[in-house]
């Protein structure tokens, strides 16, 4: 029988060599969004934090209470938001042409902060999903999101087999946020912008 001796500095030269390639990867993505005129969002899951930036200055931090992460690996690139998912969404109200209203009565209602919703979907390119839940506190809500936590991961392997099954990726994130939060990410990330999400 025969051994095979590795001197622990070959495993320690590998993991710094991998996170070199890693941080080389995400400076060159940031550069690419920091010499843009567009604000962009940088989603760091090792310091659970979300950072609004603009030309690489942070504008506002945002901070993750819980992240949980499922499917494939994620590139190290930006990603474009296609599309924001919520049962309820915010809504103006549109005044059509011909409809007139009294001049002591009429009132332009703008969205505020709190006419965002808290659970909502962000789906970004290469079919990646953000899942935005709120921090919930209390014995109820805990028991409710561990019963929620429990179906979810129940249910989604089917997906993942389905978009393996046609050659596609799928990779989600469960991010819990503070009420507060969650509504200033949904207000901040628009379609269009991108983002950057570091795993570790």
């Amino acid at each position: 029988m025969f051994f095979l001796i590795v001197p622990g500095n070959v495993f320690a030269e590998t993991d710094t060599l991998q996170f070199q390639t890693k941080e080389n990867a995400f400076l060159k993505a940031e550069l690419i969004l920091a010499s843009k005129p567009a604000i962009y969002l940088l989603l760091n899951l090792s310091n659970n934090t979300i950072q609004l930036k603009a030309k690489g200055i942070v504008l506002r931090e945002l901070p993750i209470t819980h992240s949980n992460f499922w499917g494939d690996p994620l590139p190290i690139k930006p990603l474009g938001l296609i599309q924001k998912s919520s049962f309820v969404k915010p809504k103006r109200i549109v005044i059509k042409p011909g409809e007139t209203s009294k001049p002591d009565t009429f009132q332009i209602e703008a969205l505020e902060l709190e006419d965002m919703p808290l659970r909502y979907s962000l789906n970004l390119a290469d079919n990646i999903i953000l899942n935005i839940k709120p921090q919930t506190d209390g014995f109820f809500s805990t028991i409710g999101y561990a019963i929620s936590w429990l179906a979810t991961s129940l249910a989604r392997p089917f997906p993942t087999l389905f978009n393996k099954a046609l050659g596609k990726s799928l990779t989600e994130i469960d991010l819990r946020l503070t009420g507060q939060n969650a509504q200033a990410l949904y207000w901040a990330f628009a379609e269009g912008m991108e983002t950057i999400i570091l795993t570790q």
